[in-house]
């Protein structure tokens, strides 16, 4: 495919899926200036799956919902936010000694369920033994990410909660109108808003969302100084 800019890109793209899925319909125009998304109903599990193949060299999220799938190019300020609330989780950790296994933005997908997405960040943190080392993670027969971050700045149309309760991601920090939400899945498979981190319960939610409040006012680098200094005067070895 010749070389086009990214939002031509996406809509050849949505314009091919009907070629393989006859019934697919577009509901929502690319919105310029803002986050730019695509929704297409009727989309069957192989057109996802090309369209994750064909995409993977772009900075497009696709989320998948039995048939229905929604395309996002991301603005920088849902990037950055998600990017800092790592950067807390990296600097926790490593202070603290535990183990993690960073996955990013990987795609998560389970063709059984017909649901998949890219979370803004995820980490496997009790089930890190579990994934040590390894690059080739099969939800069909390994754990799911123990905690998933969402960044939730333009709304989506997808009900992405639902996708991650599916997928079985036990604890999502959502971060909405910059404040983090930590909401953990219950066994019925239903999230609930709780105020300790499952996976970090040592953590302070409230001091991390303190943090994110004055991510704007300092250099990036200091900033994680600053909570690095934090947590060891909290957890002195």
């Amino acid at each position: 495919m010749p070389h086009m800019p990214r939002s031509s890109r996406i809509t050849h793209m949505t314009a091919v899926l009907p070629a393989q899925s006859p019934h697919a319909r577009a509901t929502a125009p690319l919105v310029p200036n803002v986050s730019q998304r695509f929704l297409l109903h009727n989309v069957s599990w192989e057109s996802y799956e090309s369209l994750l193949a064909d995409l993977a060299e772009e900075h497009v999220f696709l989320a998948f919902d039995n048939g229905t799938l929604e395309l996002m190019s991301p603005l920088p300020k849902h990037d950055r936010a998600g990017a800092l609330l790592a950067r807390l989780i990296h600097a926790y950790t490593e202070v603290r000694g535990i183990p993690i296994a960073t996955f990013g933005r990987t795609t998560w997908r389970k063709k059984s369920i017909a649901r998949g997405l890219e979370a803004d960040e995820c980490f496997y943190i009790r089930n890190e033994t579990a994934v040590r080392g390894r690059e080739d993670i099969d939800l069909s027969k390994d754990p799911p990410p123990d905690l998933a971050i969402e960044i939730d700045i333009t709304r989506y149309d997808l009900n992405k909660q639902q996708i991650y309760a599916a997928l079985g991601v036990g604890e999502l920090w959502r971060f909405e109108d910059d404040k983090l939400v930590v909401r953990k899945l219950e066994a019925d498979g239903k999230y609930v808003k709780v105020d300790i981190s499952p996976n970090l319960p040592e953590l302070p939610l409230g001091q991390v969302q303190k943090f994110m409040d004055t991510r704007h006012g300092t250099g990036e680098t200091q900033w994680v100084l600053a909570f690095r200094k934090w947590v060891q005067e909290q957890f002195p070895q």
